[in-house]
């Protein structure tokens, strides 16, 4: 355990560079989504109710609410999440087993220092309470009690959170059984402890099983695709490998390691005479089949003397690839939990000896798989801490470009926007802002109701109803034109369509089909330089003679 000595200047530096991060960084859709349930909630019972669609159990956004009861200021929301974070830091730092460079580069990697501090969203809260239970693992023979509120709240944080935490409390469970005489007998200890575990699984449960009428993310996928399961075993290399594309402007949810072997593997299979289009794609999903199965040999290799580790790293591992395969695939931000899940084995790897459980158990039953994975785990042991290393610096790299780009260029055009309407005193103009997910952001920075057309509805937070629809541009200016109509008054219409269906002729050409002569329109400024394209926007004005 490392002294306060080593430990404050990472989190002081940490901190320091993140909020200088949070002041330039432009909140976008998702994270206004969070803010504007808890800041339109009239309580905790309506917080819980607005939750209905979100997928999301309440615990961050409890935070939230309790924030916005004094505040309707959105940075609040950003120190918030940058106290969590550096919380997070702190706990790395003070108690994890790596050594002080290493823990650096942990905490100035992509993941850390923008996926889960940058930007404000439930997983950074998740990856808090991982690693506080990390820290808390030796002491299990005192008690389960305090284990057991930690995965609780684990649980709570999102479906991420509550994966790991039934992996964490089940390697709990292994790690009992193979150490019985060893750890506490105390039966109100053990029976308290799982009930503490299983309510916070039943609860997370109860508030992320969408109502009938959801219509996001609602689908199963159970049937077996090939592309779709490979894709799915990729993301784990996505996940230890999470440096963006550097040499892009538009890098968010893309990944260096994607180019790698996706275009680049398409170029040299494409160059030869005979090759077919077919043939490049197969040999894209086969290299990295091969890439992310080397992986998880290897890493089992690594734990393969530690058995409950090894549990952990499998159940994990397993469970989160399970549900990007049949639920939701998700992005970076998601697929990033397979590296935290990583970096808790690699902890808690720390505090045991090796041993041979594996070796015996299999070995009755497969004798020559056994001599086979000891080669494994010798060349795992051997080389695991160069490529951590590796991982480490790629990481690193990804995570100071982010952070330099984030507060070089917008993130979002929201911000740009919502200053722009209040500079010219359009506040007090009705909007109408399509695509809801994104002009979303209007809500939130204007603290006032919008018109989506997507769900012909006038509000803040998107409700994912099977009310709500996509529409096509042509839709979005026939539901703008009888919202015009309706109140016959000056309307601002917000667009951030693909860029071919915003282009300023193509528009125009549109509306003589459904506005009257008394009606003009005009362009009154496009917001293009957002680093992530779907909060690229152009604002029009709808003018009554």
């Amino acid at each position: 355990m490392n002294s306060n000595r080593h430990s404050i200047p990472l989190v002081l530096s940490f901190f320091t560079v993140g909020f200088i991060g949070i002041l330039n960084h432009e909140i976008w859709g998702d994270e206004f989504q969070a803010w504007m349930i808890a800041r339109d909630s009239s309580s905790i019972i309506h917080l819980f109710q607005n939750l209905r669609y979100e997928g999301h159990p309440g615990l961050w956004y409890l935070g939230l609410y309790l924030i916005t009861r004094f505040t309707h200021n959105p940075l609040f929301m950003q120190i918030y999440h940058l106290f969590i974070a550096t919380v997070t830091v702190y706990i790395l730092a003070k108690f994890s087993p790596f050594t002080n460079l290493q823990k650096w580069l942990l905490a100035f990697g992509y993941l850390s220092l923008f996926e889960y501090c940058l930007i404000s969203r439930d997983y950074a809260i998740g990856v808090l309470f991982v690693y506080v239970f990390c820290a808390l693992f030796p002491y299990r023979q005192k008690g389960y009690l305090l284990l057991s509120l930690v995965l609780f709240l684990l649980s709570n944080t999102n479906i991420y959170g509550l994966i790991i935490a039934i992996t964490l409390g089940l390697t709990l469970v292994f790690d009992y059984l193979l150490k019985q005489p060893k750890l506490p007998q105390k039966k109100w200890d053990i029976i308290l402890s799982i009930f503490i575990f299983i309510s916070g699984i039943i609860i997370c449960l109860i508030q992320i099983i969408p109502p009938a009428d959801a219509d996001f993310a609602s689908a199963w996928n159970f049937e077996f695709y090939w592309p779709r399961f490979t894709d799915s075993l990729y993301t784990l290399t996505r996940s230890y490998i999470a440096i963006p594309t550097v040499w892009e402007y538009n890098f968010w949810n893309k990944c260096l390691v994607d180019w790698v072997t996706g275009e680049a593997v398409f170029a040299l299979i494409s160059s030869f005479p005979q090759a077919r289009f077919n043939d490049s794609l197969l040999g894209i999903q086969l290299y990295r089949l091969i890439i992310s199965v080397s992986i998880i040999i290897f890493v089992i290799g690594l734990f393969w003397r530690k058995p409950v580790v090894l549990f952990m790293y499998t159940c994990g591992t397993l469970g989160i690839l399970l549900f990007t395969y049949v639920k939701f695939f998700g992005y970076i931000r998601h697929h990033g939990h397979l590296f935290i899940l990583l970096i808790a084995c690699l902890w808690i790897s720390h505090y045991y000896q090796e041993s041979n459980f594996w070796v015996n158990f299999i070995n009755l039953r497969m004798p020559r798989l056994i001599s086979n994975f000891f080669n494994i785990h010798q060349s795992a042991k051997k080389y695991h801490q160069i490529l951590f290393w590796g991982i480490l610096f790629v990481n690193m790299v990804g995570g100071v470009f982010a952070l330099s780009s984030d507060i070089v260029h917008p993130f979002s055009e929201s911000k740009a926007v919502a200053n722009f309407i209040r500079q010219q005193n359009f506040n007090h103009i009705p909007i109408i802002g399509s695509v809801d997910s994104s002009a979303s952001t209007q809500a939130g920075y204007l603290d006032r109701k919008i018109y989506y057309p997507e769900s012909d509805r006038l509000g803040t937070f998107i409700i994912w109803d099977d009310q709500r629809e996509n529409l096509n541009i042509r839709e979005v200016i026939e539901s703008a034109r009888k919202f015009v109509y309706t109140n016959s008054r000056d309307t601002l219409l917000l667009l951030n369509h693909t860029p071919d269906n915003t282009k300023d002729l193509e528009f125009t050409s549109l509306i003589p089909q459904y506005f009257n002569s008394s009606y003009v329109i005009s362009n009154v400024k496009h917001f293009d330089e957002s680093i992530m394209t779907q909060e690229n926007f152009t604002l029009y004005m709808i003018k009554h003679k």
